[in-house]
């Protein structure tokens, strides 16, 4: 299968979920505030929502190596979200998402905490639909998803992490 394929499958399939889970996971610890906009709140200004980053921290309080692929990935999702309202800012971003999405798959050895993180991410209906909106300004374009060592795909080397 040719990475391109690929990527369009990846994007079907994290649409499919967002919309058949009703806009994604809920998160009961999320409060109304959290989800009134779409960039909803993040208190550090790390790049990353309060209530995702929560949900990385508790579901893999063990692995700093997990966190840091993971928190690089939402990142790259809370971009795609608030920062393209462009065809143009979407192809730079993209190539970040992918490689962020990479550094999870080579660090985790599985894409199923992409899957759950895109849920999470798209959990209300501005949220899906600003998904929707980016995807829209990819349309008809190719990209192809990066390989290679974790090292060379992730912000922070996962062999510099305890665990």
């Amino acid at each position: 299968m040719t990475n391109e394929v690929r990527i369009i499958l990846i994007t079907a399939v994290l649409i499919i979920i967002s919309a058949c889970s009703g806009g994604g996971a809920t998160n009961n610890s999320s409060s109304g505030a959290e989800n009134a906009t779409v960039a909803g709140i993040d208190a550090n200004n790390d790049g990353v929502r309060d209530d995702v980053q929560r949900y990385i921290y508790a579901t893999y309080p063990n692995s700093a190596k997990s966190r840091s692929a993971l928190t690089q990935y939402a990142k790259g999702v809370q971009a795609s979200f608030v920062n393209v309202s462009t065809a143009r800012q979407a192809v730079v971003v993209e190539p970040q998402l992918l490689r962020a999405g990479a550094c999870v798959t080579a660090t985790m050895g599985s894409t199923s905490a992409i899957t759950e993180i895109d849920a999470r991410m798209a959990n209300t209906p501005a949220r899906v639909n600003a998904r929707s909106t980016y995807e829209g300004y990819l349309e008809g374009k190719v990209f192809t998803i990066p390989a290679g060592d974790p090292a060379t795909l992730c912000d922070v080397n996962p062999a510099s992490l305890p665990n």
